[in-house]
């Protein structure tokens, strides 16, 4: 396989990773969010400690589910990156979240840098080690 075809399939699973992990979130599913987290993630929520480790990310994430189960998030890639060992999918997402009224909906839109692994040719398959 060539580095252009190794470089297109690297794009195309990254792609499908992020769409897996917005119709998780979207599901409020924490096992299927689970499965698409890498053992070296780190989450840095804006005005929380950094997260680190799959364990902590993943309690992380199962508490924001159950806090905001009818959330509504768009993920949106700006930028990628695939260069030797390493691909980065910089971006940002929106975030809509219902309010106490269902017409009063609270939308919140932010910069993230995610779903960055290995190529997945390398480690049979992507899984996201970094969030912001």
């Amino acid at each position: 396989m060539t580095a252009t075809a190794d470089i297109e399939r690297d794009t195309r699973e990254l792609h499908a990773l992020r769409e897996r992990a917005m119709a998780a979130d979207n599901a409020a599913d924490a096992s299927a969010m689970a499965d698409l987290l890498a053992q070296d993630i780190v989450i840095m929520p804006q005005g929380v400690p950094v997260i680190e480790g799959r364990a902590a990310c993943l309690e992380f994430v199962r508490a924001v589910l159950i806090e905001f189960p009818m959330r509504r998030v768009e993920y949106f890639s700006d930028e990628l990156i695939i260069s030797g060992g390493v691909a980065i999918d910089r971006g940002h997402f929106t975030q809509i979240t219902p309010g106490a009224r269902a017409r009063n909906p609270v939308m919140k839109s932010a910069r993230m840098s995610g779903f960055t692994s290995a190529p997945p040719a390398a480690r049979g398959g992507c899984r996201a080690s970094f969030s912001m």
